[in-house]
């Protein structure tokens, strides 16, 4: 009886580990990192986004109320 039972129950891919799992791992890795990546770039987004609000509202100026951006300079008299 050439075949049997324990040959229908096993695999020969369950059992032999450089078949389809390195895939799966490679895939797994990729994925893994491409989601580190997408998380450090949209960390750095958000920081970079809460710096420029901040720069913005620290230069503001309040409503009504005029900028003073006049320098005045010695005038020469000869």
């Amino acid at each position: 009886m050439e075949g049997g039972l324990i040959n229908q129950v096993t695999d020969p891919r369950e059992t032999d580990p450089t078949t389809e799992p390195l895939q799966e791992m490679t895939m797994n890795t990729f994925v893994s990192i491409l989601y580190r990546d997408l998380t450090c770039a949209a960390a750095a987004a958000l920081i970079s986004v809460i710096a420029a609000m901040s720069f913005v509202q620290s230069t503001a100026v309040a409503r009504g109320v005029a900028a003073s951006t006049t320098v005045s300079q010695p005038s020469h008299q000869a």
